[in-house]
């Protein structure tokens, strides 16, 4: 009988608000998969909605701005180091740089999952210096991502 396997998907958002991820996931459980949701925890948010898989957040220091983004990828990074996948699946931009490196030191596949292009999203485009960034780490990351 073959293992189940073992899916981590990693948001920047509220696991409690993400109806998309919800879905994603509960499809995945239902179909017998081991599926943990990672997202973030605001000092505003209410507690967890129970759903038919895992749901982590990470608790981080900064709520917005660079230093959210430096503090979200360095825990998640930590994160994904300790914890077993056999998949991970980074939504958006945002969260696909630690999945990438975690999936090369572990073997294990990475997907990259762009529900938009965030390169392009007003909070992003109306920021050249902003936009730069996020358009660098594009182009270092998303040919490097087979699926």
């Amino acid at each position: 009988m073959e293992r189940v396997k073992r899916v981590v998907f990693t948001v920047s958002n509220d696991l409690n608000y993400d109806q998309r991820m919800q879905r994603i996931c509960s499809t995945l459980s239902e179909a017998g998969y081991d599926v943990t949701l990672v997202g973030r925890k605001r000092k505003t948010s209410n507690a967890l909605v129970e759903q038919p898989f895992k749901q982590r957040r990470l608790n981080l220091w900064f709520e917005k701005g660079k230093l959210f983004y430096v503090d979200l990828n360095v825990r998640l990074f930590y994160y994904l180091l300790f914890k077993r996948f056999d998949i991970v699946c980074g939504i958006d931009l945002d969260t696909i740089v630690p999945c990438w490196f975690v999936s090369k030191l572990k073997s294990k596949v990475c997907v990259y999952d762009a529900h938009e292009l965030f390169t392009e999203v007003p909070e992003v485009i109306d920021r050249p210096a902003v936009q730069r960034v996020w358009r660098s780490v594009e182009s270092f990351i998303v040919n490097r991502v087979e699926h």
